[in-house]
């Protein structure tokens, strides 16, 4: 999903400095770019699952993620926690399932 995502923008900026800057197509098909796109990808990936990751921390720390019952991973998040959509993809990427 955040490798989509940010395959995504990459494509999106390619498709800009083709047309706004001129850009030759050739420069897109070297193995540099290759590598420097999956870096990029990458480096995506990792970002988002950190600050997801510290979302979660964050979260647990004001209590606002609760253990729902006996069985360990699953949780309560509270309607009012700050980076909730970072939570979430915290849970989704962990394999956590959340009690209704």
């Amino acid at each position: 999903m955040i490798a989509s995502l940010a395959a995504t923008a990459l494509a999106f900026g390619v498709v800009v400095a083709n047309f706004l800057f001129g850009v030759s197509d050739a420069a897109f098909q070297t193995p540099v770019f290759h590598f420097a796109a999956l870096a990029v990808i990458v480096a995506t990936v990792l970002a988002a699952k950190l600050l997801a990751y510290r979302a979660f921390v964050a979260a647990l720390a004001k209590r606002q993620i609760v253990m729902a019952g006996p069985e360990l991973p699953r949780l309560m998040l509270s309607g009012a926690s700050t980076p909730r959509a970072l939570v979430m993809l915290h849970l989704r990427l962990a394999r956590l399932s959340l009690h209704a």
